[in-house]
């Protein structure tokens, strides 16, 4: 995690993030392992999981999820708001000196 703290754009390394758009209206992201998945797993993220939602900001408002990702290398602990089958799940993880 220390390693996603210190260098945020390589996320893409741990996680494969594909926006879900229902006609113009952005629904959320959808996650699944990247070609590392060490993070994914020690997260407790699943397979095909939808975030709608970082430290309680709004990711389907793509200005607020711009600003989300930009201040992920101050963030030492994040809170991801999933849709999964239906419910929402707050999945909290640190960025910390791991």
């Amino acid at each position: 995690m220390k390693r996603l703290r210190e260098q945020p754009q390589n996320i893409l390394t741990y996680l494969s993030i594909s926006p879900v758009l229902s006609g113009d209206k952005l629904l959320g992201y959808r996650l699944n392992p990247g070609k590392d998945a060490s993070l994914f797993r020690q997260s407790g993220l699943q397979a095909n999981d939808l975030a709608i939602a970082l430290n309680g900001i709004d990711l389907r408002d793509q200005e607020q999820a711009q600003q989300a990702l930009q201040n992920l290398a101050d963030m030492t602990e994040i809170t991801l708001t999933v849709e999964r089958e239906g419910q929402r799940h707050d999945i909290a993880f640190a960025l910390g000196d791991e």
